[in-house]
C-alpha cells in the first residue's frame, strides 16, 4: 500500500502485469507489462516503494528483470527510469538499502545494483535464493542450503560467514525471518531457530 496525499493505492503483481489499484474504489490506475510468467504461481516478489519510485525484480527465463519506475504525485501514472533485464529473480525477494538494491539473481550471484543507474556495482558468487536485511547485515538463504551473512559497505559486499542448513527435506525455498534476536529458517517440515549475537 502506498499512501499519497490524495489517495492510497495498492501496487501488486499479477500474472503478466505490475498494476496499481485505487484502494478506495478498486479502479485500475495504471499497469506495466511484466511478461515474466513461466508457469502458474511462481512469480511473487513484492514491489518496493521508496522516495517516489517503485522497484521490482521478476522473471527467470523471460521477464522484465529489475526495474525502477517513477510514480506520479497523484499516483495515476508511471514513467520507466531504468531496466536491467539481466537481473532475474522469481520469488527470493530483494531489498533496498539507501542507494543500493540487493537481489540474488538466476546466475547464482547475489548482486548489488545502484538504484540511480540500475547498474551492477558488486556481486558474490554461489548465492541464489532469499535475501533479507537486519541490523546492517544481509542474510541470504541460498537454494543450495547455505545461509550466508553479508555486510554491505558502500557499493561493496563482504561475505562475513556462512553455514549449511542440514535439517529438513526437499527444496531450500523459504524466506528467513528475524524477530527478537532470533533467525528462523524453515526447510520442508523442519523449523530451526538461531540466536543472533
Amino acid at each position: 500500500m502506498i499512501q499519497l496525499p490524495q489517495q492510497n493505492i495498492l501496487v501488486t503483481l499479477s500474472r503478466e502485469y505490475l498494476l496499481a489499484i485505487d484502494a478506495k474504489n478498486g479502479d485500475l490506475l495504471w499497469s506495466f507489462k511484466e511478461d515474466s510468467v513461466k508457469q502458474e504461481g511462481t512469480y511473487c516478489n513484492t514491489p518496493i516503494y521508496s522516495g517516489g519510485f517503485i522497484y521490482e525484480v521478476s522473471g527467470v527465463e523471460k521477464g522484465s528483470g529489475a526495474y525502477k519506475l517513477a510514480l506520479a504525485s497523484d499516483g495515476k501514472s508511471i514513467k520507466e527510469i531504468w531496466k536491467n533485464s539481466k537481473i532475474k529473480n522469481s520469488f527470493g525477494g530483494f531489498v533496498k538499502v539507501q542507494d543500493q538494491l540487493f537481489c540474488a539473481s538466476k546466475d547464482n550471484k547475489l548482486r548489488s545494483l545502484d538504484t540511480n543507474t540500475g547498474l551492477v556495482v558488486d556481486s558474490i558468487s554461489n548465492l541464489r535464493g532469499s535475501v533479507i536485511f537486519a541490523d546492517n547485515q544481509l542474510y541470504c538463504y541460498s537454494d543450495n542450503g547455505n545461509m550466508a551473512l553479508i555486510r554491505p559497505t558502500g557499493a561493496k559486499m563482504e561475505l562475513v560467514s556462512k553455514f549449511k542448513v542440514e535439517k529438513g527435506t526437499k527444496e531450500h525455498f523459504s524466506n528467513p525471518v528475524i524477530a527478537n534476536g532470533v533467525l528462523y529458517i524453515r526447510h520442508g517440515n523442519a523449523l530451526m531457530a538461531y540466536e543472533i549475537k
